[in-house]
């Protein structure tokens, strides 16, 4: 899991022509290297909200929180590789140390698909 940590804006980011018209796409600055190869700690990447998610796409997964918790959904995230989605769930890899999880779509408030990286 990866804290979300909302700042003031520090900086503008130049956004890519592809999200021109996705006016809920934020930044994210990757903190760890568990995506590693794919992306290294201290890059940042443009996340897409409105982009569709399919299978093979790197991917920003918000956990809903479970059930009998007051506290709303979660202010972390989940930052891996869908490797497959069906009707119940998702299938999602981290490459640093190598696994998978299974995670059920109501235990799932949002996924967003990561579009790349920011230079």
């Amino acid at each position: 899991m990866t804290e979300i940590v909302r700042e003031p804006r520090s900086e503008l980011l130049p956004r890519p022509s592809s999200l021109a018209l996705d006016h809920e796409a934020f930044a994210l600055t990757i903190v760890t290297n568990s995506m590693w190869p794919r992306f290294s700690e201290g890059r940042r990447v443009a996340v897409s909200p409105q982009s569709k998610v399919a299978p093979g796409d790197d991917v920003v997964v918000k956990p809903r929180a479970l059930s009998g918790s007051t506290t709303g959904e979660f202010d972390s995230v989940l930052i891996m590789h869908l490797t497959d989605r069906t009707r119940s769930g998702l299938r999602l890899r981290q490459f640093q140390p190598d696994f998978t999880i299974s995670i059920r779509l109501e235990h799932v408030a949002a996924i967003m698909r990561v579009a790349g990286e920011l230079f």
